[in-house]
């Protein structure tokens, strides 16, 4: 409504990609993508909580380290949820010439050949993808290195869990380290930790990308 309603000054001080890129892109993500993403992303949280309940019950040395590793998943989480957000700004920033590219070019086609100016706007659009596609993989390698991240997190979790076990088991501490059978669950829990703490912090990370979107069409 804001927009039918907006004056035509607006329509001057906004490209047409810029327009199109809200009212396509950014309104898909509003009704569809962000409601899924946020779904999973719940999902992912009780998964995750779950898995932390029955570490800790069956191996409750496993709470010693739970602070410090909250502490480091913290950092890397806080670390690039904050890398992540901006390359998501740059990412739709980056997508908008494309579409104005592609209007101009289809509404002035016909001129566009009179002049002989076809390698001129082809030179210009694959600039501008090029730069798109940057921002799209500057993405997927942040993606990567949380990904690696986690991955080195969770085989510390197991390997811990593993020592501190065999330990128990050849000592004569009075500490009880639990049975065969849940340090057994524990080693079962504790191996798709690195697919859970990747789910749950790329969900919520999206989940957060996800609104700029609303963000964006706010400003719109």
């Amino acid at each position: 409504g804001s927009l039918i309603g907006a004056p035509v000054s607006f329509f001057d001080q906004n490209p047409s990609g810029r327009i199109l890129n809200r009212l396509s892109s950014d309104l898909y993500t509003v009704d569809d993508s962000l409601p899924f993403i946020l779904n999973i992303f719940v999902a992912n949280f009780f998964g995750l909580l779950g898995t932390l309940v029955v570490l800790c019950y069956s191996q409750v040395t496993f709470l010693l380290i739970l602070v410090p590793l909250w502490l480091i998943y913290s950092k890397v989480q806080f670390y690039y949820r904050s890398t992540s957000r901006e390359v998501r700004r740059l990412d739709s920033v980056a997508r908008s010439p494309i579409y104005s590219s592609f209007t101009e070019t289809l509404d002035g086609s016909s001129t566009i050949r009179a002049f002989q100016k076809e390698g001129f706007f082809l030179e210009r659009f694959i600039q501008q993808l090029t730069l798109y596609q940057n921002t799209s993989y500057s993405e997927l390698t942040a993606s990567l290195w949380l990904s690696l991240r986690l991955q080195l997190l969770a085989g510390l979790i197991i390997l811990f869990i593993a020592v501190i076990s065999v330990v128990g088991f050849h000592s004569n501490s009075p500490v009880k380290f639990g049975t065969p059978g849940l340090v057994g669950l524990a080693l079962s829990y504790a191996a798709p930790v690195v697919s859970l703490l990747n789910s749950f912090l790329t969900t919520f990370t999206e989940t957060e990308k996800e609104m700029i979107s609303v963000e964006r069409v706010v400003e719109v």
